[in-house]
Protein backbone atom coordinates (compact mmCIF):
# COMPACT_ATOMS: atom_id res chain seq x y z
CA UNK A 1 0.00 0.00 0.00
CA UNK A 2 2.82 2.50 1.15
CA UNK A 3 4.36 1.66 -2.10
CA UNK A 4 1.64 2.14 -4.57
CA UNK A 5 0.80 5.60 -2.51
CA UNK A 6 4.26 6.80 -3.06
CA UNK A 7 4.13 6.00 -6.42
CA UNK A 8 0.80 8.21 -6.80
CA UNK A 9 2.69 11.14 -4.88
CA UNK A 10 5.24 11.17 -7.03
CA UNK A 11 3.12 10.80 -10.38
CA UNK A 12 1.44 14.00 -8.92
CA UNK A 13 4.56 15.88 -8.21
CA UNK A 14 5.39 15.22 -12.04
CA UNK A 15 2.09 16.45 -13.30
CA UNK A 16 2.42 19.49 -11.21
CA UNK A 17 5.74 19.86 -12.66
CA UNK A 18 5.12 19.54 -15.70
CA UNK A 19 2.18 22.19 -15.33
CA UNK A 20 4.72 24.74 -14.44
CA UNK A 21 7.27 24.30 -17.31
CA UNK A 22 4.14 24.39 -19.63
CA UNK A 23 2.82 27.62 -18.19
CA UNK A 24 6.70 29.08 -17.87
CA UNK A 25 7.23 28.20 -21.93
CA UNK A 26 3.85 29.73 -22.47
CA UNK A 27 5.16 33.21 -20.55
CA UNK A 28 8.43 33.20 -22.42
CA UNK A 29 6.94 32.30 -25.60
CA UNK A 30 4.44 35.05 -25.42
CA UNK A 31 6.85 37.62 -23.90
CA UNK A 32 9.14 36.90 -27.69
CA UNK A 33 6.31 37.65 -29.57
CA UNK A 34 5.77 40.82 -27.85
CA UNK A 35 9.15 41.74 -28.00
CA UNK A 36 9.37 41.16 -31.93
CA UNK A 37 6.35 42.85 -32.62
CA UNK A 38 7.94 46.24 -30.53
CA UNK A 39 11.30 45.64 -32.62
CA UNK A 40 10.04 44.79 -36.60
CA UNK A 41 7.77 48.41 -35.74
CA UNK A 42 10.84 50.21 -34.91
CA UNK A 43 12.38 52.25 -38.07
CA UNK A 44 16.00 52.87 -39.11
CA UNK A 45 17.02 56.63 -39.84
CA UNK A 46 16.91 56.02 -43.62
CA UNK A 47 13.59 54.17 -43.15
CA UNK A 48 12.36 57.20 -41.14
CA UNK A 49 14.19 59.79 -43.91
CA UNK A 50 12.40 57.82 -46.73
CA UNK A 51 8.78 57.62 -45.58
CA UNK A 52 8.77 61.36 -45.09
CA UNK A 53 7.04 63.59 -47.79
CA UNK A 54 10.27 65.64 -48.68
CA UNK A 55 8.17 67.15 -51.45
CA UNK A 56 8.42 71.25 -51.97
CA UNK A 57 5.79 71.86 -54.13
CA UNK A 58 8.12 74.38 -56.52
CA UNK A 59 5.71 76.28 -58.80
CA UNK A 60 4.50 79.96 -59.79
CA UNK A 61 6.71 82.48 -61.76
CA UNK A 62 9.32 85.03 -60.95
CA UNK A 63 10.70 88.06 -62.90
CA UNK A 64 14.38 86.77 -62.74
CA UNK A 65 14.09 83.85 -65.68
CA UNK A 66 12.30 83.43 -68.91
CA UNK A 67 8.97 81.29 -68.58
CA UNK A 68 9.95 78.81 -70.77
CA UNK A 69 13.27 78.31 -68.76
CA UNK A 70 11.46 78.57 -65.42
CA UNK A 71 8.84 75.97 -66.49
CA UNK A 72 11.55 73.37 -68.04
CA UNK A 73 13.35 73.47 -64.64
CA UNK A 74 10.20 72.87 -62.85
CA UNK A 75 9.64 69.68 -64.52
CA UNK A 76 13.13 68.45 -63.98
CA UNK A 77 12.17 69.43 -60.50
CA UNK A 78 9.44 66.94 -60.35
CA UNK A 79 10.99 64.81 -62.44
CA UNK A 80 13.16 64.45 -59.42
CA UNK A 81 16.62 65.21 -62.00
CA UNK A 82 18.19 66.58 -58.95
CA UNK A 83 21.61 66.10 -60.44
CA UNK A 84 20.64 67.64 -64.04
CA UNK A 85 18.99 70.54 -62.40
CA UNK A 86 21.89 71.59 -59.91
CA UNK A 87 23.94 73.36 -61.93
CA UNK A 88 21.75 74.97 -63.44
CA UNK A 89 20.03 76.47 -60.68
CA UNK A 90 23.18 77.05 -58.62
CA UNK A 91 24.33 79.49 -61.59
CA UNK A 92 20.88 81.14 -61.77
CA UNK A 93 20.81 81.20 -57.76
CA UNK A 94 24.03 83.31 -57.34
CA UNK A 95 22.48 85.67 -60.86
CA UNK A 96 20.29 86.07 -58.45
CA UNK A 97 21.25 85.63 -54.69
CA UNK A 98 17.99 87.26 -53.26
CA UNK A 99 15.35 84.96 -54.74
CA UNK A 100 15.07 82.81 -51.36
CA UNK A 101 12.77 80.47 -53.50
CA UNK A 102 15.37 79.45 -55.83
CA UNK A 103 18.21 79.16 -53.07
CA UNK A 104 15.94 76.59 -51.39
CA UNK A 105 15.16 74.61 -54.21
CA UNK A 106 19.31 74.49 -54.97
CA UNK A 107 19.05 73.78 -51.07
CA UNK A 108 16.95 70.75 -51.75
CA UNK A 109 18.81 69.57 -54.90
CA UNK A 110 22.26 69.41 -52.99
CA UNK A 111 20.12 67.28 -50.28
CA UNK A 112 18.35 65.03 -52.40
CA UNK A 113 22.10 64.18 -54.53
CA UNK A 114 23.28 64.01 -51.09
CA UNK A 115 25.27 67.27 -50.79
CA UNK A 116 24.26 67.39 -47.08
CA UNK A 117 26.95 69.51 -45.69
CA UNK A 118 26.78 72.11 -48.58
CA UNK A 119 22.71 71.83 -48.63
CA UNK A 120 22.80 73.18 -44.95
CA UNK A 121 24.96 75.92 -45.53
CA UNK A 122 22.23 76.84 -48.52
CA UNK A 123 19.78 76.27 -45.27
CA UNK A 124 21.89 78.07 -43.04
CA UNK A 125 21.97 81.00 -44.87
CA UNK A 126 18.07 81.36 -45.54
CA UNK A 127 17.37 80.64 -41.44
CA UNK A 128 19.59 83.92 -41.22
CA UNK A 129 17.33 85.76 -43.36
CA UNK A 130 14.57 85.22 -40.96
CA UNK A 131 12.33 85.47 -43.45
CA UNK A 132 9.50 82.94 -42.37
CA UNK A 133 8.05 82.02 -45.56
CA UNK A 134 11.66 80.53 -46.05
CA UNK A 135 13.14 80.04 -43.21
CA UNK A 136 10.70 77.51 -41.57
CA UNK A 137 11.14 75.52 -44.55
CA UNK A 138 14.71 75.60 -44.45
CA UNK A 139 14.93 74.45 -40.48
CA UNK A 140 12.71 71.60 -41.90
CA UNK A 141 15.16 70.66 -44.56
CA UNK A 142 18.20 71.46 -42.46
CA UNK A 143 16.73 68.21 -40.02
CA UNK A 144 16.46 66.19 -42.96
CA UNK A 145 20.01 66.68 -43.54
CA UNK A 146 20.57 65.59 -40.03
CA UNK A 147 18.43 62.68 -40.31
CA UNK A 148 20.20 61.18 -43.09
CA UNK A 149 23.11 61.34 -41.32
CA UNK A 150 21.50 59.64 -38.23
CA UNK A 151 22.14 63.05 -36.05
CA UNK A 152 19.27 62.73 -34.03
CA UNK A 153 20.51 65.36 -31.52
CA UNK A 154 20.55 68.03 -34.20
CA UNK A 155 17.21 66.44 -36.41
CA UNK A 156 15.05 67.59 -33.22
CA UNK A 157 16.92 70.47 -32.33
CA UNK A 158 15.34 71.87 -35.68
CA UNK A 159 12.46 70.05 -35.47
CA UNK A 160 11.33 71.09 -32.02
CA UNK A 161 12.42 74.94 -33.59
CA UNK A 162 9.38 74.46 -35.31
CA UNK A 163 7.21 72.27 -32.83
CA UNK A 164 7.12 75.02 -30.49
CA UNK A 165 5.75 77.81 -33.53
CA UNK A 166 2.26 76.97 -34.18
CA UNK A 167 2.27 79.47 -36.97
CA UNK A 168 5.53 77.25 -38.88
CA UNK A 169 4.97 76.31 -42.47
CA UNK A 170 6.19 72.58 -40.91
CA UNK A 171 4.78 72.82 -37.68
CA UNK A 172 2.48 69.84 -37.84
CA UNK A 173 4.98 67.91 -39.69
CA UNK A 174 7.52 68.91 -37.15
CA UNK A 175 5.53 67.24 -34.01
CA UNK A 176 4.51 64.12 -36.08
CA UNK A 177 8.34 63.66 -37.16
CA UNK A 178 9.25 64.50 -33.43
CA UNK A 179 6.98 61.39 -32.28
CA UNK A 180 7.98 58.99 -34.68
CA UNK A 181 12.04 59.82 -33.76
CA UNK A 182 11.33 59.41 -30.26
CA UNK A 183 9.07 56.02 -30.90
CA UNK A 184 11.45 54.65 -33.74
CA UNK A 185 14.69 55.38 -32.79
Amino acid sequence: LRVIESRVNRSNKSRQSKGGWIIAILILGVLLLLAFFYFAKRLSTDELFNSIDRTYVWNGGTRDFADDKLIEWQQMYRDKRFQELLPILQKQSEQTPENGRLRLVVGICKMETGKLSDAREVFSSLIATENPRFSDLAKWYTALTFLQEDKIEQTKKYLQELADDPTADKHRNALDLLKNINHDI
